[in-house]
């Protein structure tokens, strides 16, 4: 939305604010607002505007995935302006072995958090300003974006395992950064507005758990892609209904018919029967393979006891 600039008076220039908002807050002639400066931006608040959350995150004992996660939890919390101090430049990074610059690892996951900068940068400490907001009446387009790109990983999953297209596979990375970006944003949003009750504690567990089974593809895939292991037909057949099970559930994720409910958790117990007679078959490794993906069929279970509660059967 673009608003035109009038100068009034030889020092003074202004702007309208656009009446359907200004409506909506009941702002009348004469009312102040709140207007705060962010470099090329400014943010007008209607009414007083909520103190800014601020905290201080001392790294210097962390490893390269705590640290991360511990940016990512104040962020979600609603945290406004975090400052991250440290005394040696680099962390370990556990998975790698090597060690990594702490700034490096502070700006990726920055990068991951939308509407979240790097304000201020020096040698041992850098600050970090969350400045995104969005009416929480987005929440519902956001949640449908994040269960189309979770249908996605699990369709461009199963095809790169049929065909053994490992670069279609190493893909899964990037897609799951993608979904954490969404999902990280969703939970701040019910944190930062306040948002209470059951539907949105539901809704909290619902966008936490899709984090666990985008996971869980994650890890599977980076696996997959390492050690590019010969499966057996029995083996790859398991996994593949991992992913049918998977896009079947992100499919129906707004279905308020708890039929659909009824009949993914009957493929469920007949996948996990069938895991249970085929398993001692399966190689040591394609047990490993298909165990470690079938997690997200338990995470599963729980989301859509979560469905099923927020439904206007229970109200």
């Amino acid at each position: 939305m673009k608003r035109k600039i009038i100068q009034q008076g030889n020092n003074t220039l202004t702007i309208t604010l656009p009446r359907p908002w200004a409506n909506e807050h009941a702002l009348k002639a004469g009312m102040e607002v709140d207007v705060e400066c962010l470099g090329p931006s400014m943010l007008v608040h209607a009414g007083q505007r909520k103190a800014v959350r601020t905290a201080t995150l001392d790294v210097s004992s962390m490893d390269r995935t705590s640290l991360m996660l511990w940016i990512r939890g104040l962020y979600r919390q609603g945290v406004d302006d975090i400052t991250v101090t440290w005394k040696d430049q680099t962390v370990m990074h556990y998975r790698t072995g090597k060690p990594v610059k702490v700034i490096a690892a502070i700006h990726l996951e920055v990068s991951r958090l939308i509407g979240a900068e790097i304000l201020e940068e020096a040698e041992h400490s850098c600050r970090i300003r969350c400045i995104a907001g969005q009416p929480l009446d987005d929440l519902d387009a956001m949640l449908r974006k994040i269960y189309h790109q979770l249908r996605q990983v699990a369709t461009d999953f199963g095809n790169g395992l049929k065909e053994r297209q490992w670069d279609l596979l190493a893909a899964t990375e990037e897609k799951h950064d993608t979904i954490t970006k969404f999902t990280s944003y969703c939970l701040r949003l019910l944190n930062k507005q306040g948002a209470v009750g059951t539907a949105a504690s539901l809704q909290y567990v619902s966008i936490n758990a899709v984090d666990i089974i985008v996971d869980a593809y994650k890890y599977a895939a980076r696996d997959l892609v390492e050690h590019k292991p010969k499966m057996s037909p029995k083996a790859a057949e398991m996994m593949l209904r991992i992913c049918d099970f998977t896009q079947e559930f992100a499919s129906t994720a707004f279905s308020e018919k708890s039929a659909h409910a009824s009949e993914l958790l009957r493929k469920r117990d007949i996948f996990l029967r069938d895991l249970r007679e085929r398993g001692p078959k399966l190689t040591g490794s394609e047990l490993l393979e298909v165990t470690r993906l079938s997690q997200v069929l338990q995470v599963m279970w729980e989301l859509l006891g979560a469905r099923l509660g927020m439904m206007d059967a229970i109200k």
